[in-house]
């Protein structure tokens, strides 16, 4: 199979830059990432088509300078193993990590993709939300079958989301 890396971009003047590449994809392609400040670290989810899980399992890996990461062990941080999860966005507050990321709740014959939202004390044990989904597709059609590739900023004291949506065909 093909094999992705993740790669970190930085400059000092937004005229020169410099890479990096930081995780290593071994045996397995690597997609979306998502970064996140705790009290003592930097935590990174992104996912990955390994063959042991099903695609695209969450994976996490750990920084203290945002330039030299470590995977993190799947035995002690990993998300989705067992169904289909993509595109994760992780927040950390009040000791708490936060992951929304999409699902496909029906599972294959439901060809429906909706953002799901757990949370977790050290990214291997997740409970999800009972106010999932977070965010679907409108029931008319508008949007397709997905939303997908859910983020957040806050600007002008507001918090604004914005996602993807489509087919995903």
């Amino acid at each position: 199979p093909e094999v992705d890396d993740i790669h970190v971009f930085w400059s000092d003047d937004l005229k020169n830059w410099n890479e990096k590449t930081v995780i290593y994809g071994e045996s397995e392609q690597l997609f979306n990432t998502s970064i996140c400040r705790t009290d003592d670290r930097f935590v990174m989810a992104y996912e990955t088509n390994d063959r042991t899980w099903k695609p695209f399992t969450i994976r996490f890996a750990e920084s203290d300078d945002l330039l030299n990461w470590r995977k993190i062990p799947a035995e002690k941080a990993l998300y989705g193993p067992d169904r289909y999860t993509a595109c994760p966005t992780i927040r950390w507050m009040d000791g708490m990590f936060y992951l929304i990321c999409l699902e496909l709740p029906g599972g294959p014959e439901k060809w429906w993709f909706e953002e799901h939202a757990a949370r977790s004390t050290d990214l291997l044990h997740w409970t999800k939300s009972p106010a999932n989904p977070v965010l679907a597709p409108e029931p008319d059609g508008s949007e397709m079958i997905n939303t997908s590739d859910i983020d957040f900023c806050e600007f002008d004291g507001k918090t604004i989301i914005y996602y993807v949506w489509g087919s995903q065909r």
